[in-house]
C-alpha cells in the first residue's frame, strides 16, 4: 500500500508538472477544488524556504525512526500500521522532490477558503499522523478506565 501511495504521488506531481502552468488554476470541482502548480522550496505552508538540507536530514531521521519502531514495535496494531505507512510514503514522495527537484511540487488548492496548497504525500502524512494521535488517545483511555476499575475493585 505504501508503494502504491508514493507512485500516486510522484505520478500526480509528473502530470502536474508536465500539463499545469505554474501558479495557474484549473478548477477541479467549483467552489471547491483546484489544481494549481507551485513550487514549495519550504516545509509545511511554505516555512524554511531554501532549507532544503535541514528539511532533508530531519525527515530521514524521522523515516527511520518510524521504520526502526515498526520493526521493533510490539505492536501490530493495524491503525498504527496504517499510519507508519502513511507517514513513511508522504516523508518518501516529498523527499524525492527535495532531492532531484530541489523542491516540493504542490498543487491542490482548497478554493472555498485561504489555505495552503498540498499535495499527495502530504495528505500521507497528515492523515497517518492523525491515526497515531488517535491510536495513542485511545490507548491512554483505555488506561484510565482500566486504573478507574481497579481503584473500585
Amino acid at each position: 500500500m505504501a508503494a502504491v501511495l508514493l507512485v500516486i504521488d510522484q505520478v500526480s506531481k509528473l502530470l502536474v508538472y508536465a500539463y499545469l502552468p505554474r501558479h495557474e488554476g484549473i478548477l477541479v470541482i467549483p467552489h471547491l477544488i483546484q489544481f494549481e502548480y507551485v513550487e514549495n522550496e519550504g516545509a509545511a505552508f511554505g516555512l524554511f524556504a531554501d532549507q532544503r538540507w535541514i528539511f532533508m536530514t530531519t525527515t530521514t531521521i524521522f523515516l527511520l525512526a518510524a521504520i526502526v519502531f515498526f520493526i521493533r514495535s510490539k505492536t501490530r496494531s493495524k491503525m498504527v500500521i496504517y499510519a507508519l505507512m502513511l507517514i513513511v510514503s508522504g516523508g518518501i514522495g516529498n523527499m524525492i522532490d527535495r532531492v532531484c527537484r530541489g523542491y516540493v511540487i504542490d498543487f491542490i488548492d482548497f478554493v472555498f477558503m485561504q489555505f495552503y496548497t498540498f499535495n499527495i504525500a502530504d495528505c500521507c502524512v497528515v492523515i497517518g499522523c492523525c491515526l497515531l494521535v488517535l491510536y495513542l488517545l485511545i490507548d491512554i483511555f483505555k488506561e484510565a478506565g482500566k486504573g478507574k476499575n481497579e481503584q473500585t475493585e
